[in-house]
Protein backbone atom coordinates (compact mmCIF):
# COMPACT_ATOMS: atom_id res chain seq x y z
CA UNK A 1 0.00 0.00 0.00
CA UNK A 2 1.51 3.16 -0.90
CA UNK A 3 2.32 5.96 1.60
CA UNK A 4 2.08 9.59 0.75
CA UNK A 5 3.15 12.20 3.42
CA UNK A 6 0.94 15.49 3.26
CA UNK A 7 1.89 18.60 5.03
CA UNK A 8 -1.15 20.62 6.63
CA UNK A 9 -1.92 23.34 8.64
CA UNK A 10 -3.51 23.10 12.20
CA UNK A 11 -6.98 22.25 12.37
CA UNK A 12 -7.30 21.10 8.84
CA UNK A 13 -10.29 18.63 8.55
CA UNK A 14 -10.48 14.55 7.36
CA UNK A 15 -12.93 15.94 4.53
CA UNK A 16 -10.61 18.86 3.80
CA UNK A 17 -7.73 16.12 3.71
CA UNK A 18 -9.11 13.94 1.51
CA UNK A 19 -9.95 16.58 -1.29
CA UNK A 20 -6.64 18.05 -0.86
CA UNK A 21 -5.13 15.06 -1.45
CA UNK A 22 -6.84 13.86 -4.35
CA UNK A 23 -8.28 10.87 -2.52
CA UNK A 24 -12.20 12.70 -3.13
CA UNK A 25 -13.02 15.06 -5.92
CA UNK A 26 -15.57 16.92 -3.96
CA UNK A 27 -17.15 17.21 -0.23
CA UNK A 28 -19.77 15.41 -1.25
CA UNK A 29 -17.58 12.52 -1.95
CA UNK A 30 -15.21 12.81 0.92
CA UNK A 31 -18.42 12.82 2.97
CA UNK A 32 -19.59 9.69 1.23
CA UNK A 33 -16.13 7.84 1.84
CA UNK A 34 -16.25 8.96 5.15
CA UNK A 35 -20.24 7.62 5.55
CA UNK A 36 -19.54 4.41 4.00
CA UNK A 37 -16.68 3.86 6.39
CA UNK A 38 -14.29 3.73 4.00
CA UNK A 39 -11.92 6.19 5.90
CA UNK A 40 -9.68 4.92 9.06
CA UNK A 41 -7.41 7.24 11.29
CA UNK A 42 -4.83 5.25 12.83
CA UNK A 43 -6.78 2.22 12.37
CA UNK A 44 -9.97 2.97 13.55
CA UNK A 45 -12.62 3.98 10.76
CA UNK A 46 -13.71 7.68 11.16
CA UNK A 47 -17.12 8.85 10.45
CA UNK A 48 -16.59 12.31 11.07
CA UNK A 49 -16.27 14.83 8.19
CA UNK A 50 -15.12 17.44 10.22
CA UNK A 51 -12.19 15.40 12.62
CA UNK A 52 -9.29 17.47 13.00
CA UNK A 53 -6.23 15.44 11.50
CA UNK A 54 -3.40 15.87 14.18
CA UNK A 55 -0.01 15.33 13.27
CA UNK A 56 1.66 11.80 13.27
CA UNK A 57 -1.99 10.88 12.22
CA UNK A 58 -1.86 8.02 9.57
CA UNK A 59 -5.02 7.96 7.52
CA UNK A 60 -5.90 4.96 5.15
CA UNK A 61 -8.54 5.24 1.93
CA UNK A 62 -8.70 3.67 -0.80
CA UNK A 63 -5.49 1.90 -0.76
CA UNK A 64 -3.74 4.78 -0.03
CA UNK A 65 -2.00 5.87 3.27
CA UNK A 66 -1.42 9.54 4.38
CA UNK A 67 0.76 10.10 6.83
CA UNK A 68 -0.22 13.44 8.00
CA UNK A 69 2.24 16.02 9.54
CA UNK A 70 0.92 19.22 11.09
CA UNK A 71 3.06 22.55 10.44
CA UNK A 72 1.58 26.26 10.77
CA UNK A 73 3.47 27.25 7.59
CA UNK A 74 5.22 25.52 4.74
CA UNK A 75 8.01 26.90 2.46
CA UNK A 76 5.49 25.88 -0.61
CA UNK A 77 2.24 27.42 0.91
CA UNK A 78 -0.57 26.45 3.73
CA UNK A 79 -0.16 22.68 2.71
CA UNK A 80 1.87 20.63 0.36
CA UNK A 81 1.56 17.06 -0.56
CA UNK A 82 5.09 14.39 -0.64
CA UNK A 83 4.96 11.50 -2.80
Amino acid sequence: MPEVEVNVKPGTTLGRLLKFTGQAATGGHAKALIDDGLVTVNGKTERRRGHKVQDGDLVTVLGVRLRVSVHSATPEGPSTVSR
